[in-house]
Order: C-alpha cells, then sequence, then structure tokens
C-alpha cells in the first residue's frame, strides 16, 4: 500500500509515467514484479482545486498582528465551508483520477 499526493493535471496521458499520475504509479509498479496494481483518487478537483486556494490565500495573509488575526477570522470561514462543500461539489467531477488531491495504491507482490 501507498499513498502519493498529487494537485496537478495530468500531462500525455496515457504516457505520463514519470510522475506519480495512476499510469506512471502502474507502470513503476508493474516493472517491479507488483501484480493486481489499483490506484484510487483521493478526491475529485474541486477538494484538490479548494484545498489549494486555501493553502494560497493563508500565505497571503501579511501585516501588523491585529491585521492578520482579522484577516485569518475572515478567511477561517470561507476555508471551513469551501472544505464542507467540496465533497458534494465532486460528485459534478466526472474523472476524478485526473485531477485528485492524492492517490492510493495497492498492489501485491507474488
Amino acid at each position: 500500500m501507498l499513498q502519493v499526493p498529487w494537485q496537478w493535471w495530468i500531462h500525455e496521458a496515457p504516457y505520463d509515467f514519470f510522475r506519480y499520475t495512476p499510469y506512471g504509479l502502474k507502470y513503476m509498479l508493474g516493472k517491479a514484479g507488483f501484480l493486481d496494481v489499483v490506484v484510487e483518487p483521493q478526491s475529485g478537483f474541486f477538494t484538490m482545486w479548494l484545498l489549494k486556494f486555501n493553502y494560497f490565500s493563508l500565505r497571503l495573509i501579511r501585516g501588523p498582528r491585529p491585521l492578520r488575526w482579522a484577516l485569518k477570522a475572515v478567511f477561517i470561514v470561507i476555508w471551513y465551508l469551501d472544505q464542507k462543500a467540496a465533497p458534494y461539489l465532486d460528485k459534478l467531477d466526472k474523472n476524478w483520477a485526473a485531477e485528485a488531491a492524492g492517490y492510493f495504491v495497492t498492489a501485491r507482490k507474488p
């Protein structure tokens, strides 16, 4: 079992082997002799995108301490709500494997 982070669109499918894409994971594990390789996305596009938004917006908070506290108080509500909404929005995503927050892999060695 292994889990890898992702958060970027798959390029040149199905020939994107040397990043931890589903294709690359299956290819590398297959070359290493593993069987029954199953790669499962851990989220859809919206969860991945909102995670990126939350991390990016947190890095933008600058200034004197009272201003930072005020901005965080506003943003924490947005961060909370978007993370609660993300799993529901992910249901709109018909291709979870293409752009996910990460992948969970199971395989077995003969």
